[in-house]
């Protein structure tokens, strides 16, 4: 198995004022949430839920941000789910 990249769109569900992100983002299906860059998160100013521990890909677990309102586009079809804020680089779970 290889590693697959998917362009998709983020926007803040409850902003339409604000711009649409194109990001190249890495198909993850072992992981359960979608992740984000804090610059991703802070450019469409999305409101924090709370804080979250996760546990990363080397077992340790960190506190990260969760925010909410994230609108994910791929393949014409549209959703709205929440994200965790970790990386460097936007990664799709099985939302």
């Amino acid at each position: 198995m290889g590693i697959i990249f998917q362009h998709i769109r983020l926007a803040n569900f409850g902003r339409d004022d604000l711009e649409e992100l194109d990001a190249n983002a890495l198909v993850d299906s072992g992981a359960a949430e979608l992740c984000i860059p804090q610059r991703i998160a802070d450019q469409l100013r999305l409101k924090q839920l709370e804080e979250r521990e996760v546990r990363i890909a080397n077992g340790e677990r960190v506190v990260v941000p969760y925010v909410g309102g994230v609108r994910v586009e791929v393949f014409g079809r549209q959703t709205v789910t929440s994200a965790i804020v970790i990386g460097d680089q936007v990664l799709l779970g099985a939302i």
